[in-house]
């Protein structure tokens, strides 16, 4: 591509926000191709595992720019309705040729998989059109229609993509761009990987913790004091359950759970920092927000998830529960391990009074207990007595849940 048209390419990327770098990516595209001498009025990209796309939650996404809709990413595809991984691994352009469904699943793009060139034009006003989408797409309004594959780095297939105008393409559209294939492509695996790293982050340690990360809080020692609510939470009886489930069974009610009670966290300002075990260590680090604010969130938070895993055992009947330990505090937040692994994490007294906390609801019996930190800003809880901890130095008093929302078990 010409010094031009990439630079056009590369500053509309540059500028956007992380966030919205694929959104970005589509309209730096359509930027760059029109400066070459044509009109662009729709442009897809159906991002796929397949094609390289690398997303922790979603197989796939076609996202798509129009000039009525602008953007458009509501067509998305679940790993879980893609979990055949051999057949990812093993998935090869002959092999997709070969299917006899293939063409039936991505339409036009199997034309460009077939073509030598990886190119391929429709004409919409011809009076009878090979794929269902050019009916659409001739419906409103537009006339030209073009489909071409991009070559990305580790992906077994070429990435399709495809651009569509109310104006006629000029003749020697393709000539126009196949030259510059390779800046398109390079611009597809940059914004895949921008968007992974994002997203990595972003589900591996929280959306606020992963922000830190990817903005520069990488090198280990690189820590912070910082006040946070801290929050632990234990499945109950959960060997009990992992012998009578099997561990085929167990991983997906597991998940389940666990997707309830970061809800009721993300509902709430706060995040799942790490799962450990059958256990999950939330915080709530808002920052500009009043410890009243965050001890207030935090109960909400709790009351929440009990609700919402009571209602998940009445459904399932599994005798499910868990019990949460509740804290505000100062923490060490930041970067710790080895000089080549390195967990984002809190540590400290206050962390591990928590933990113990969350311990001591089995033995005096409660779902959540809660310290004084929080208990002086929630009038509601009630006072559960004093009780010393496993290395705690002194005893505590601890708060709990008015009975009425206490469940039985």
């Amino acid at each position: 591509m010409s010094k031009s048209v990439s630079e056009l390419i590369l500053s509309h990327m540059a500028d956007s926000d992380q966030d919205e770098c694929l959104n970005s990516l589509l309209h730096a595209i359509k930027v760059g191709l029109e400066s070459i001498g044509f009109e662009i009025d729709r442009i897809q990209i159906p991002f796929t595992k397949s094609c390289g796309f690398r997303h922790p939650t979603l197989w796939g996404i076609a996202l798509t720019w129009d000039h009525i809709n602008l953007y458009n990413n509501s067509i998305i595809m679940l790993h879980e309705e893609h979990s055949q991984e051999s057949v990812d691994k093993e998935l090869t352009v002959e092999r997709m040729i070969q299917d006899p469904l293939i063409e039936k699943r991505i339409g036009p793009y199997y034309r460009v998989l077939i073509s030598e060139s990886r190119f391929y034009r429709e004409i919409l006003n011809q009076h009878a059109l090979p794929y269902p989408i050019f009916e659409k797409l001739r419906e409103q309004g537009y006339v030209d229609y073009c489909a071409f594959a991009l070559t990305i780095p580790y992906a077994p297939v070429p990435q399709f993509m495809s651009i569509s105008s109310r104006k006629p393409f000029p003749e020697d559209i393709e000539e126009l761009i196949l030259p510059h294939m390779s800046t398109l492509s390079l611009a597809v695996y940059g914004a895949y990987r921008t968007s992974q790293a994002r997203k990595l982050a972003e589900c591996y340690i929280g959306p606020k913790t992963g922000y830190r990360v990817m903005n520069g809080e990488i090198t280990r020692h690189h820590t912070s004091i910082r006040e946070v609510g801290i929050m632990f939470c234990d499945i109950r009886d959960f060997t009990r359950l992992s012998e009578e489930l099997g561990s085929t069974k167990i991983v997906p009610i597991m998940n389940d759970i666990f997707e309830l009670i970061g809800q009721a966290a993300l509902a709430y300002g706060g995040e799942i920092l790490k799962f450990i075990g059958d256990a999950v260590l939330l915080i709530f680090d808002q920052d500009k927000v009043s410890r009243k604010q965050t001890a207030n969130d935090m109960v909400n938070s709790v009351e929440e998830a009990i609700c919402l895993i009571k209602t998940y055992a009445d459904e399932t009947s599994l005798p499910i529960a868990a019990g949460f330990g509740c804290h505000i505090g100062q923490v060490t937040y930041g970067n710790i391990g080895s000089k080549t692994r390195l967990d984002f994490t809190v540590m400290g007294p206050n962390v591990n009074l928590t933990s113990r906390l969350e311990t001591l609801t089995k033995t005096v019996n409660v779902t959540a207990l809660f310290t004084e930190s929080i208990a002086q800003h929630v009038s509601k809880l009630l006072p559960c007595g004093t009780y010393s901890m496993k290395g705690i130095s002194e005893q505590t008093k601890v708060w709990k849940l008015p009975a009425c929302e206490e469940p039985s078990y």
